[in-house]
């Protein structure tokens, strides 16, 4: 009999507490998000918010948290009404939301799909490509050059990929490693390491290289000149080769940005051709020797050596004692190959541009 009536008194007790509950949940719903200087219709309901335009305040907040949470421990029948006023509170007040009928995304969206780093923006109206370089601290070029552009020209709605730190968005290639990209455009390995997800390069993706500069051939603006090829020989020198070697030489001028930096003597063909692997963004070692050297320790340094011209690629004769290196700046549909160089018949300073024929390429080793 005793057991019994403790049983119904903790009944008693909880039905009070639960009494309680259900009254402060009511009372916070419809007086706690009441405005003290507003009339006294207001409450804590989706409809007082929507006629004071959603302007959600931090108060109106935690007290759609607390009734939530209230109504989810007690499995009130309206729970679930309840959730979702808080979860659409909650996001349209990280918006700024002003309309309650349909939830907006943001203009910026930094999707899970999009690698580490990298920006997905979205155009509006009033956009240019100086505005938004100027809101991430970009250049207009970093804008550009990581969305294949080769001008200032976007539309409304156009998706753009932003680095977050100054910098070029880069699609990773096969056989890229993080030390030639650094080289390549100017950056650390260091630094791209750090952005990349687990510090690995994986093709197809997105990354980021901080500080990064495109080399002027591949920037999307850049017009490749247009060549000709001149079917009979033009030059002949022998030491550099017979005129069977050169086709259509032609003087293109002399190398004012040769002179920063480089290690070798001024004038010479070795001079040219390693400034101008600067300049174009794939820098060769600081010291090879004379030209007749260069093919040997270019390989043990790591560079590919090979018989197979590319554009870029250092070509190179290496009769004793010094030799002669030069540029290939085109490989054309009949096999020959275009080429510039320094020095051709001791002009020194001159840098000349000519054609090697199909039948002539074997003659010379080729550093990549």
């Amino acid at each position: 009999m005793i057991a019994a009536k403790k049983h119904r008194f903790k009944k008693f007790l909880r039905s009070l507490v639960y009494c309680a509950m259900a009254g402060g949940i009511i009372a916070l719903a419809f007086f706690g998000s009441r405005d003290k200087a507003t009339t006294p219709d207001e409450n804590l309901s989706m409809q007082s918010i929507a006629s004071d335009n959603f302007n959600i305040t931090a108060d109106q907040l935690s007290e759609f948290y607390v009734v939530a949470n209230l109504a989810t421990y007690m499995n009130l029948s309206n729970v679930e009404t309840l959730s979702s006023n808080y979860v659409a509170m909650t996001v349209m007040s990280a918006v700024g939301q002003s309309d309650a009928s349909r939830l907006e995304k943001p203009n910026i969206i930094d999707t899970s799909n999009i690698p580490r780093g990298v920006i997905e923006y979205v155009v509006k109206e009033g956009d240019s490509v100086d505005s938004i370089a100027s809101a991430y601290n970009l250049t207009a070029d970093q804008v550009r050059w990581s969305n294949g552009l080769a001008n200032t020209n976007i539309n409304i709605g156009q998706v753009l990929y932003i680095p977050k730190v100054p910098g070029i968005v880069y699609t990773v290639e096969a056989g890229d490693t993080i030390e030639a990209l650094a080289a390549r455009y100017g950056s650390t390995a260091s630094e791209i390491s750090v952005l990349l997800e687990d510090g690995v390069l994986r093709e197809g993706a997105m990354i980021i290289i901080p500080n990064g500069i495109l080399p002027e051939t591949e920037r999307p603006e850049y017009v490749a000149p247009v060549r000709t090829v001149a079917t009979t020989p033009t030059y002949s020198y022998t030491y550099y080769g017979s005129s069977w070697d050169r086709r259509n030489l032609r003087v293109i001028g002399s190398c004012p940005w040769c002179y920063a930096g480089n290690p070798y003597a001024a004038g010479w063909c070795t001079w040219f051709a390693w400034a101008w692997r600067q300049q174009h963004g794939m820098p060769v070692s600081g010291q090879l020797g004379n030209a007749s050297t260069w093919a040997s320790i270019a390989g043990s340094q790591g560079h590919a050596v090979d018989k197979s011209p590319s554009y870029g690629a250092i070509f190179q004769n290496a009769i004793w004692p010094y030799g002669h290196v030069g540029i290939v700046v085109g490989v054309n549909s009949d096999g020959s190959i275009t080429v510039q160089e320094m020095n051709y018949n001791y002009n020194l300073y001159t840098i000349t541009e000519s054609e090697i024929p199909a039948n002539q390429i074997g003659n010379y080793w080729y550093i990549h």
